[in-house]
Formats: structure tokens, C-alpha cells, sequence
């Protein structure tokens, strides 16, 4: 490294040429230390620099992002000492910022090899107070509509947006940019619906640990009438049963009609309507069916409907009212035993018999139907076989009290007579060892 010269002589004169030669890489021994400070809105900054590069700087490029500012230094890479470079040199750069702030400084060092990233920095600056604002025309809207607002400050800044008091919701999807001014930022909130309605917006401007903010804005969706209503309900018989409505709409003067088969239901003793509700004081069941309700305001109307089940049952074909009836197979001999529902609501959901045995298979026909087919039947088999019947509101069983045995053949009776004045008192006793006892 270091300076060759060529000499060329004729006749007429000589002639000097020198190569200034620099064997090394990028500048990245260039040191760089700045300071900032700020007094009355005037950022000072200086930077000093010492060069220990193996092929010193030719050039220093300063720039400055968040307060632009740019400036190229040069240096006069004659008279730095091949080792040992030092460059004394100072950068003092005033900027003027009203507003609070922050700025990246990077400086880049160039030689005749390449350019390295000698220093890289952010300063803050605290600047004066911002005022941040918002203009927002018109927050009564329509469903479907947008929603335009324009965040201002004083100063170049960036905003964030509150939206229901936090930065992150599923509603800042529907959030987009508009135009950019100095000072101002339009956005644009898409597609309102009626889960936006009371939705609140302002405007955020955060620099270092401060934070400015607008005044809040609440929005105003018009919608027509939203109902919660439970797609099906029902009760027992006799008991009093009510629906209960979650409406919501904007303007909330609404009205509300109740209808069964299309037609209006008329109040009555047992039948009463409000806006809120509908009520039956003793169930009956007639009262099984599809009703319908309307909520209408001045956006338009929507109807829900919802069904009314009376519970009944489940009731056997077997059995009837009773829960137990009699039952008898010759032994021996194959035997059935039959279980049908012929009546529930809601719809049989589990339908078993129990116990079961070696000479028992039970199989169920359908949904409500239930056979247990008994082979060559036993004594083993006199037994209760009981049939449960569920639904998702009720249950009820029947009981088969099974005899098996053969005919009554086991029977004895004695005879006892007496014979009173006119009159022939007698009595019989009767001892029955039959396997299946007489009836």
C-alpha cells in the first residue's frame, strides 16, 4: 500500500504519473460515534470519526430517515497517514422538528474496494406536543355502507386506529388506507353490519413512550330486526311453557306479531304475546306445532320459526296404562315376547330389554319395536322382563311377569259340607304344585 510513480523523459521533457495504491477491503474500520441533542425544536448532531481501515474511506454518505436529510462528505484521502488514519473531523447537522419524533442515522464508508455500514442508529426526539384529531362526517349508516374518517396531527406522523379500544380485532381487516396528506391519513372501514353497530373508533399517534390520541367516535349501523329464538321447545302437559325473544335492530322501535299456521294468534286466557315473549299457561296437546314470529321496523322486517313440542309417552301397545302385564309359555316350547311404542314425543331415541339369557335373543325391529324370542323355554325363564323406552325428555317401561311351565296339572281340592237346618254350608280348598300355577 502506498504511492508508486512513473517517470517518462524524452527529448522535449519528462512526465510524472503516480498511482496512489490501497490493498485491504471495505472501509469497515472506519469508527463513527454520534450524539444528538435537542434544544427548541433544533436537533444538534455530531459524529466523529477515527479510521483504522487497511484501505482508508474515500467518501461518507450520512442519511437521515424520519427527519430527511442527506449529505455526502468527502475526504481527502491524500493526506491521511497510511497507518494510523485519523479523521478529527466533526458533523454538526442542526434539523428543526416541532414534533415529537424519531430518526435513523446510517452512514456508509466507501473506498476504492466497496462500501461497508459503518454506524446505524435511532434517535428520539421529543420535539412538542401533537394534537391529533378526527374528522368523520356522517356515523349514521346503513348496513352494507362504509364508514370514512381522516385522522389528523400536527407534524408528519403515523397513525394507529382504535377500533372497540384495541389495536387487533377481526374488524381491522375490514380497515383500509385511503389518501395521504401531510399531517392527515383517510381510512375507510368497509361493509358495515349490524355487529357493528356502537363499534368506536380514534385516531393514535405513539412516539417514543408518549401517547397522543383523538376524541372517540362511535358509529350508528341502521339494520333491520336480528332474532334469537330457540329453534325447538316444549313441555309436559298441563304445565306452562314460555318463549323468550333476543331482538336486536336499529331504530329499535319495532313491532312484533306471532303467528301459527300463518294466521295471528290471538291472545286468550291460556295464549298471551308481548314483544319480548309468548306464553301458554297450561300446555296442551293441540298446541304441538309451528309457530312463526315477524319483527318489523323501519329497515324491514325478519321472521324466525321455531317449533313447540308437548312431551308425550312413550306408551307400549302391550301394555297400555299399565306398567306390568302377565305373560305365559309352555315349557318346552319357543316363545316371543313383543314391545312396540305406539305413542311419544319427542321420537324414541333407546329402546331395550332386559336381562337377557343362553336361550334369549332379543332383536330389535325398528325404532319403537322390540322382540325377545325365547327357545325351548325353562323354568329358568320365569322371570320379569322388563322394556325401557327413552326419549330426550321422557322414559317409561313395561314389565312382563313370564311364567313357564305346563298345564296346571298339580291341582288338589278338598271338599268340607255341612248341612244347618235348611241350609247346605260347604267350602273348597284348592293346593295348586302345577309348574305354572292357575289361573
Amino acid at each position: 500500500s502506498g504511492r508508486y510513480t512513473c517517470n517518462a523523459t524524452n527529448s522535449a521533457g519528462s512526465s510524472e504519473l503516480s498511482y496512489q495504491i490501497y490493498i485491504g477491503d471495505e472501509p469497515k474500520g472506519l469508527i463513527v460515534n454520534c450524539s444528538s441533542a435537542f434544544d427548541n425544536s433544533t436537533i444538534l448532531v455530531k459524529c466523529g470519526l477515527n479510521d483504522t481501515s487497511s484501505a482508508p474511506a474515500l467518501s461518507v454518505s450520512i442519511s437521515m430517515t424520519g427527519i430527511i436529510k442527506s449529505k455526502i462528505i468527502n475526504f481527502d484521502h491524500d493526506k491521511i497517514p497510511v497507518r494510523n488514519r485519523s479523521l478529527p473531523r466533526l458533523i454538526d447537522e442542526p434539523l428543526t422538528s416541532i414534533i415529537p419524533d424519531q430518526y435513523t442515522l446510517m452512514i456508509n464508508a466507501t473506498n476504492q474496494i466497496g462500501t461497508a455500514t459503518v454506524y446505524n442508529n435511532t434517535f428520539y426526539v421529543p420535539g412538542l406536543n401533537v394534537t391529533v384529531t378526527m374528522d368523520t362526517g356522517n356515523t349514521t349508516i346503513d348496513t352494507g355502507d362504509n364508514f370514512t374518517f381522516t385522522c389528523m396531527a400536527t407534524g408528519n406522523v403515523n397513525f394507529t386506529i382504535l377500533i372497540d379500544n384495541s389495536t387487533s380485532t377481526d374488524k381491522h381487516d375490514r380497515l383500509i388506507m385511503g389518501e395521504m396528506k401531510s399531517g392527515s391519513q383517510m381510512f375507510i372501514f368497509t361493509n358495515a353490519s349490524y355487529l357493528d353497530d356502537r363499534t368506536t373508533f380514534q385516531c393514535i399517534v405513539n412516539i417514543q413512550q408518549k401517547k397522543f390520541m383523538s376524541n372517540v367516535t362511535t358509529i350508528s349501523v341502521l339494520y333491520r330486526p336480528v332474532i334469537g329464538i330457540p329453534v325447538v321447545s316444549g313441555g309436559y302437559p298441563n304445565t306452562s311453557h314460555t318463549i323468550s325473544l333476543s331482538i336486536y335492530a336499529n331504530p329499535n322501535n319495532y313491532t312484533v306479531t306471532w303467528l301459527r299456521n300463518n294466521t295471528e294468534i290471538k291472545p286468550d286466557e291460556r295464549v298471551m304475546t308481548s314483544n319480548s315473549s309468548f306464553n301458554i299457561t297450561s300446555l296442551q296437546r293441540d298446541d304441538n306445532g309451528t309457530y312463526t314470529v315477524v319483527v318489523t321496523n323501519t329497515k324491514g322486517s325478519s321472521n324466525e320459526t321455531f317449533l313447540i313440542m308437548v312431551y308425550e309417552g312413550p306408551e307400549f301397545l302391550e301394555g297400555g296404562n299399565a306398567t306390568s302385564i302377565w305373560t305365559e309359555m309352555e315349557e318346552g316350547k319357543d316363545g316371543v315376547l313383543q314391545c312396540t311404542v305406539i305413542k311419544s314425543y319427542p321420537k324414541v331415541t333407546e329402546l331395550v330389554v332386559i336381562p337377557d339369557g343362553e336361550n334369549v335373543n332379543i332383536i330389535k325391529v325398528n325404532d319403537t319395536s322390540i322382540r325377545v324370542m325365547i327357545t325351548k323355554a325353562n323354568m329358568n325363564n320365569s322371570i320379569n322382563y322388563t322394556c325401557f323406552a327413552s326419549t330426550d325428555k321422557t322414559q317409561a317401561f313395561l314389565t312382563y311377569q313370564n311364567f313357564v311351565g305346563g298345564p296346571p296339572d298339580k291341582v288338589g281340592a278338598s271338599l268340607d259340607v255341612k248341612a244347618i237346618d235348611d241350609k247346605l254350608n260347604f267350602s273348597i280348598t284348592v293346593s295348586d304344585n302345577s309348574s305354572a300355577p292357575a289361573k
